[in-house]
């Protein structure tokens, strides 16, 4: 039995999935790749299958890397109670774990039952492994064109000191471009502290002229400028939500979406809305609309922010995005929605600089104080034409089974690339026990699993051209050839170094049987970056120090003995030889 059931998905692709954890419900978004229709599936209470080897098979102790599904049984568990189903199929000592996590509220010991040698693809996200079931059971690639819509928000922050945030001020202007009719809709916000808003309502014909003029040539003479006023705040908030509920797109693109849709959320509690009402789609029966910022990742490409919207329409990032697709190029200056637009389209936002700032310009010049909105958005629609960042980010979520937020980090996306391909060939992958460590070793902390692909370490001698500029000659992929795959070519980055490197190392799961933990800090002078991160691992350095093959040097650091200068500095005490001192220290240089 698929785990759809026997639905009609011969012309629909996967839009989005998004899981309700209070609710333990999964809603599953699908798109008709003809007529854009929407389709809504919920799971209540969705199930995960996991593999337990059997006994007859479990005559080793470490984790591997993967195991035949032969040698397993399978299990159905519900995803929210597999913390604690497990362990009692397991028995044994995850019994007394769970029993201990009753006594004890400590939710880290839930986890730990993913490190048995004996269990197989357990730690998923339930979003991303029906992702995975969807490429097995009901995959095709007739995936057409994506439709979208691109959002800005300006904010009325005139008596407020600073950068507004958390909805302390007024919403007093958005613009929402329509990329499939190329309507553009400007929503205002009147004030009658403002003499200059009654002047522009009476000028919209000219405005409306002005704005083809200054945008038609590089824009298109197609888009139609539509502006409307309210009154009240949360009428405009309430009229925007359902505009974007109902065009219905794909995508909608914000550039820097942790300001904007946090601000439309807090600003709806403000005015005393509940905002999982307004912005949600009515036909989601479980609503949510929150935004959790990451404020510990620094770059923008590896910045992982949380939100859901129970919407058809996927809210992005589109500064994300950018910046993340060029994660491996050279960083630049800046990425702001200015920078990027001059470097890409050779264009830029209004300039207001000689007249006011962004909080004074509506009472100064509030024609130019619109302009600037909807130009913002124009910028954002012209870097999508120019990059086609969007059908790259949804063509590796998609083939990847991967969630949009977690397609920039290659250890997440490998995973589930890796599950969909080892279940083809009736094999399972098995668990990441890395991640799970010795809680009371304080000394080890994993550093964020992005470092490994931001790291700031670079070599120079590689030249890295600009993917955007290949011709799409390469494979047809959902009906359109490619620019980035192509047949007959291999990239021996990622097809020879790194497999040779883990052969010719001996580094696959299979051969690793434990991990050194040392619970003491070694040469602190010389870790003392690592000490102050929190990323010191002195267990990793007893093993690298001993596989240098320096015993001497091993020696004296690990296992308190003489150093190379301490013999030395001994032989010479008992009068020995130059010469003889020099062939005795060769000795014990060769072993």
């Amino acid at each position: 039995m698929k785990f759809l059931g026997n639905i009609d998905t011969s012309n629909k692709s996967l839009l989005s999935t998004i899981y309700h954890d209070r609710d333990d419900a999964l809603d599953i978004v699908l798109k008709d790749n003809d007529s854009n229709k929407k389709y809504l599936y919920t799971v209540v209470k969705p199930k995960m299958e996991i593999y337990i080897v059997k006994p007859e098979f479990r005559d080793y102790q470490h984790n591997k890397i993967y195991i035949e599904t032969d040698k397993c049984d399978k299990y159905l568990l519900q995803y929210k109670n597999m913390p604690f189903d497990i362990p009692k199929i397991l028995g044994g000592e995850y019994l007394d774990l769970l029993d201990e996590f009753k006594r004890t509220r400590d939710f880290s010991l839930l986890k730990t039952f993913n490190k048995s040698p004996y269990l197989f693809g357990t730690d998923y996200d339930i979003e991303n492994w029906y992702r995975v079931q969807w490429r097995l059971e009901y995959e095709n690639m007739k995936q057409k064109r994506l439709t979208r819509a691109f959002l800005d928000i300006e904010v009325d922050g005139i008596d407020f000191e600073g950068v507004p945030t958390r909805g302390v001020c007024p919403i007093n202007a958005v613009t929402l471009i329509d990329q499939e009719t190329n309507v553009s809709y400007t929503l205002l916000l009147e004030n009658d502290k403002n003499p200059l808003i009654e002047e522009f309502k009476n000028n919209l014909d000219d405005f409306d002229r002005e704005l083809h003029e200054s945008f038609d040539k590089v824009y298109g003479s197609d888009i139609e400028y539509r502006i409307s006023f309210f009154e009240d705040e949360r009428d405009l908030i309430k009229t925007l939500c359902k505009l974007i509920n109902t065009i219905n797109r794909d995508f909608l693109m914000i550039w820097n979406i942790a300001y904007d849709l946090p601000y439309i959320i807090e600003r709806c509690r403000v005015l005393g809305m509940e905002p999982e009402e307004v912005i949600s789609h009515p036909d989601f029966q479980i609503k949510e609309a929150w935004f959790r910022e990451d404020n510990f990742n620094k770059t923008i490409a590896s910045k992982s922010h949380k939100y859901k919207i129970s919407t058809y329409t996927v809210w992005l990032d589109q500064m994300w995005m950018y910046a993340g697709l060029r994660k491996s190029q050279s960083e630049i200056a800046s990425y702001s929605l200015n920078y990027v637009a001059n470097l890409e389209l050779g264009d830029n936002k209004v300039d207001y600089s000689d007249e006011a700032d962004i909080k004074t310009l509506p009472y100064v010049n509030y024609r130019k104080f619109v302009k600037y909105n909807i130009k913002d958005v124009l910028l954002q629609k012209g870097l999508d034409v120019r990059t086609e960042d969007l059908d790259n980010l949804f063509s590796r979520s998609y083939i990847n089974s991967t969630d949009y937020a977690n397609i920039f980090k290659q250890t997440v996306f490998l995973k589930h690339r890796i599950t969909e391909e080892f279940l083809r060939q009736d094999v399972v992958p098995g668990n990441n026990v890395n991640i799970y460590r010795n809680k009371n070793t304080d000394l080890l902390i994993p550093m964020n699993d992005d470092e490994d692909d931001d790291g700031e370490t670079k070599f120079a001698g590689a030249f890295v051209a600009d993917p955007l500029l290949n011709n799409p000659n390469g494979i047809k992929i959902m009906g359109t050839n490619s620019k980035f795959i192509y047949k007959f070519v291999v990239d021996y980055d990622f097809s020879s170094m790194y497999p040779n490197i883990i052969v010719s190392h001996n580094m696959s799961p299979h051969t690793m049987y434990g991990k050194v933990f040392i619970d003491r800090v070694i040469d602190t002078k010389y870790n003392q970056y690592d000490i102050e991160h929190k990323v010191y691992d002195a267990g990793k350095e007893f093993i690298d120090n001993y596989t240098s093959e320096d015993p001497i040097a091993f020696g004296a650091k690990w296992m308190n003995l003489p150093s190379t200068e301490e013999l030395a500095n001994k032989l010479k005490n008992k009068h020995m030889d130059k010469t003889t001192l020099n062939i005795f220290m060769g000795d014990i240089y060769n072993g």
